[in-house]
């Protein structure tokens, strides 16, 4: 794949492997840096909370967002930002299956973890699991999202449920969705 047309260069990801997904994900809009001096940064080692990584897959999979709406059902004082997106994928069943605490609190300065994102990824792409996959499982997941990650590895997303995800893993799985998205079946319903 080769590199985006892109204004920006990221100093701290020249020699990333993550480095063309970050500069596609600023091209779509999904993502961005930021300017210091003459130089811009993309911070790939900092962690994604569970909005960021929400209203970057709502992005990326182009599902439609009404910025009026902002019920999301959740206890927790959930950002004006995030709210559209949040109930933009609550409204297409991107976040069914995701562990809910007994008070419904939905944690959106949370470091989202690879488990989630496997889930919410696998709502949205219905990914099959081979029989022989399924024999396979890792049982150390959550019971929760053992079927979702096994989806993502298999179809060359690398997850683990309790992985704490990054920038550079977040521009890397959505940039490896945006590219399986034309064969998805049910990806199409947003594009």
């Amino acid at each position: 794949v080769s590199k985006p047309q892109v204004s920006v260069v990221y100093s701290d990801m020249i020699d990333e492997p993550e480095y063309n997904a970050a500069l596609t994900m600023t091209e779509l809009g999904i993502m961005s840096g930021t300017q210091i001096g003459s130089d811009t940064y993309f911070y790939p080692d900092k962690t994604v909370s569970r909005g960021e990584f929400l209203t970057m897959m709502v992005k990326s999979l182009s599902v439609p967002v009404d910025e009026a709406l902002s019920y999301t059902g959740y206890t927790d004082e959930v950002p004006a930002w995030l709210k559209p997106y949040l109930a933009a994928a609550m409204r297409a069943g991107l976040t069914a299956g995701l562990p809910v605490s007994e008070t419904g609190v939905f944690g959106a300065h949370e470091s989202i973890t690879g488990g989630e994102v496997a889930v919410m990824l696998n709502n949205a792409m219905d990914l099959a699991v081979s029989t022989s996959s399924m024999d396979e499982m890792n049982t150390d997941e959550p019971e929760w999202a053992m079927a979702a990650v096994t989806a993502m590895n298999e179809n060359g997303i690398a997850v683990t449920a309790t992985q704490v995800m990054t920038r550079g893993q977040a521009a890397e799985i959505l940039y490896r969705v945006s590219q399986m998205a034309k064969d998805i079946p049910s990806l199409a319903m947003y594009q």
